[in-house]
Parts: structure tokens; C-alpha cells; sequence
């Protein structure tokens, strides 16, 4: 492979059934298997995670099994909306995960109609999060949030905090 070249794979991840550390492991035995088969190495590995209800010793496990065997990790505590909603606000209240989905739910209803629900996993969500959002202030507002926990490793603990704006900006690095 020649210097400077980026090679790009599509990587389909379906995550339902996994707990955090779990989705760890078989994101490494994935790498493992791909670096083996195309005979290349991957020099970036990301595992992207929701607290969601797991214990928060599984989840703070994960998230320091990806810091010791350099692995980046995309977390959102507690659920990945939260990263959605950025887009529109910056906040800092613990909330849960069904209320996250009526947030959402409200604030794209201003420019969809009352009819319109947010639906987990929609394929147009990103669009419709590029039209009526900002990804620019949902950086910023994550950034804001990661700061509240600055050197702290209680991940469960930090809610609501996410790391996914990490991640966006080495996807945009890449354009």
C-alpha cells in the first residue's frame, strides 16, 4: 500500500444483543480478521457505545479496555441520541433515554409537522440532522460537556457526556 493513501471499507454493524465489553471483543476479533484476510493493517479502530441500562462497571470496563489496547471509542451516556440533540441545544441535565426520543421528536417537529416522530435507526435521520441541526454546535456543545468531567474515569457516572463529536471530526479530517 503506498504512502498517503487512504483505503475506505463499508462496515455494516448491527449492535443489537451486545453489552458494552462484548462489542469490544468482537470489534477486535473483526480487525483481526479483516487485517488477515486483506493482508493490510488497520491503523484506526473505533467502537462506538451507549450506556443504555448496563451496569456502569461493564460500560466504564469497555471504555478502558479500548484506552489500554488503543482502541478510539465513541461513548454516549446515556443513550446516542444525546449527540442528536446537540445539533440543536447544548444541555446538561441527566435525562433518560425515552426522553431523549421526545426531545428529538419536538424539536424536529417545528420543521416536519406534528405528525412527524423520530424513529431509532431511520436511515434519513442524517439528512434530516444535516438540513435542520448544526453539527458545528453539536461539536462544541459536546466538547462543553466532556469538559464538565475533565481526567475523570467514572464514564457511567457522567451524564449526560458523549464522545462522538471525537470521532465526527476525524471522519470530517478525512474529506
Amino acid at each position: 500500500m503506498l504512502p498517503g493513501v487512504l483505503q475506505t471499507v463499508k462496515i455494516d454493524v448491527d449492535g443489537k444483543g451486545d453489552n458494552t465489553t462484548s462489542l469490544v471483543a468482537k470489534a477486535k476479533k473483526e480487525k483481526k480478521k479483516r487485517e488477515e484476510t486483506s493482508g493490510l493493517p488497520i491503523d484506526n479502530l473505533w467502537v462506538v457505545l451507549d450506556r443504555d441500562a448496563f451496569p456502569p462497571a461493564h460500560f466504564n470496563e469497555a471504555i478502558e479496555i479500548c484506552k489500554r489496547e488503543s482502541i478510539h471509542c465513541a461513548w454516549s451516556n446515556e443513550a446516542f441520541e444525546l449527540w442528536y440533540l446537540l445539533h440543536f441545544q447544548y444541555f446538561d441535565s441527566a435525562i433518560g433515554r425515552a426522553q431523549y426520543l421526545k426531545m428529538l421528536t419536538q424539536r424536529l417537529q417545528k420543521y416536519l409537522g406534528p405528525n412527524y416522530r423520530y424513529q431509532k435507526n431511520d436511515p434519513n435521520f442524517y439528512s434530516l440532522l444535516q438540513i435542520h441541526g448544526n453539527e458545528d454546535q453539536a461539536i462544541k456543545n459536546a466538547q462543553r460537556l466532556f469538559n464538565l468531567y475533565e481526567n475523570r474515569r467514572d464514564f457511567a457516572d457522567q451524564n449526560p457526556c458523549t464522545t462522538v463529536y471525537q470521532l465526527v471530526q476525524v471522519l470530517r479530517s478525512l474529506t
